[in-house]
């Protein structure tokens, strides 16, 4: 977990401060101060997020690039090749080195990140590529990728049982190691409400392959579904994820990865909506269903797994009553709507609501009556939506 222990007054483990005075670099610095000559003098300035692009030739066989932080933060640089007409298998060489040009890392590959850095704000850093095999006159592109501090899924755990707790409503940004690390996160609020959750590439321009491995736990770490963001369909997306949080109730992500994913920034966004009319798991049965009232409406969520929502309505008269049911975007299987009496016996239902929809019923005053929300029969159930019931009568 070395890329995310991220202190702004101790140095973590496998992380490097480079901007820290010189007495405590000498641990990680591999060269001496003659590294000024050459092309790090001569360095093209990088700004964050974009890609400059560039080759060597025989006469100009390394090239180097600057880069101020605009901030405290962490920083790393992605080197790709972008010429893909070529047949070559290009290998560069990347070292990074600090504004009295220690080195603090180098990597050798085609496509690939550099160490990731921790860097203090206004702190100049110099990135110097040189070709190895067969890239002389091969195209490459080299962006830089800085991140603030507050911004950070910081000193993330390696379990379960040492979560990072997170503030919703906010977009954090991590990174993973290896293709064996994993990020552990904790949700919970004070208040009831809902999340629209995300998980994407932090730089949408950066054409590494987002392969993240995205698991939702509940208090007790059952898991509520998994999602692979490599899957771009309705149902298997890591994009607008949607759980609905009780007061005081918690709940954790896991984010997990390929070797393609090593290094490569993702964003998470935990957009929160408060509000106290929510379901509350769990109620996935007849004997646990949350009570709702007329002309109120309340929210909920499904996960991937064949549970299903229940509610419970006692008529307050004899009158048709209609159950309506609005979800946050259309979907290409849905949610069916079922209605049962007391005894359980089914009175009506409609299948497949892809966005609206609504069943009605003759309710008698006093009997009780059960509204359910499940996935539609056929296809793969669809975890990124919200929906919305709300009982009215005349």
């Amino acid at each position: 977990m070395r890329l995310k222990k991220i202190f702004s007054v101790v140095l973590a483990a496998g992380l490097i401060f480079a901007a820290a005075p010189a007495a405590e670099l000498t641990a990680v610095a591999t060269s001496t101060n003659n590294n000024t000559t050459g092309n790090l003098k001569n360095a093209t300035a990088l700004s964050a997020g974009k890609q400059v692009t560039g080759s060597l030739t025989e006469s100009a066989k390394e090239k180097s690039y600057k880069f101020t932080a605009p901030d405290s933060g962490f920083l790393s640089f992605y080197i790709e090749r972008t010429d893909a007409t070529s047949t070559n298998q290009p290998t560069w060489k990347a070292e990074v080195f600090d504004s009295e040009a220690r080195m603090i890392s180098s990597v050798t590959e085609t496509s690939f990140y550099t160490q990731t850095v921790m860097v203090q704000k206004d702190s100049l850093y110099y990135l110097r590529i040189t070709g190895v095999q067969n890239a002389v006159n091969e195209k490459y592109g080299v962006t830089a990728q800085f991140t603030e501090y507050e911004d950070v899924i910081a000193g993330a755990g390696q379990s379960a049982e040492n979560p990072v707790k997170i503030s919703l409503g906010k977009k954090y940004v991590g990174t993973l190691d290896s293709a064996s690390d994993a990020d552990y996160i904790q949700l919970s609020s004070d208040s009831s409400g809902y999340v629209k959750m995300s998980l994407k590439k932090y730089v949408s321009s950066i054409s590494a392959k987002a392969d993240w491995r995205f698991e939702l736990y509940d208090s007790e770490m059952n898991n509520l579904y998994t999602l692979q963001s490599s899957y771009q369909t309705d149902s298997l997306n890591t994009e607008n994820l949607y759980l609905v949080i009780p007061a005081g109730q918690s709940y954790t992500i896991k984010i997990s990865g390929s070797q393609s994913t090593a290094g490569l920034l993702y964003a998470l966004d935990t957009a929160f909506t408060s509000t106290n009319l929510v379901e509350t798991e769990p109620n996935n049965s007849f004997a646990n269903p949350d009570k709702i009232k007329l002309k109120k409406t309340y929210s909920g969520a499904l996960a991937e797994t064949s549970t299903k929502d229940y509610f419970v309505y006692k008529a307050t008269k004899t009158a048709k009553h209609t159950v309506n049911v609005t979800l946050s975007n259309e979907l290409e299987k849905g949610y069916n709507v079922l209605v049962y009496d007391a005894d359980r016996n089914l009175v009506i239902s409609k299948e497949g609501v892809v966005k609206k929809g609504k069943v009605s019923f003759k309710a008698k005053k006093g009997k009780k009556y059960y509204v359910v929300i499940e996935h539609a029969a056929s296809g793969t159930p669809s975890v990124n939506a919200l929906y919305k019931i709300k009982l009215t009568s005349k």
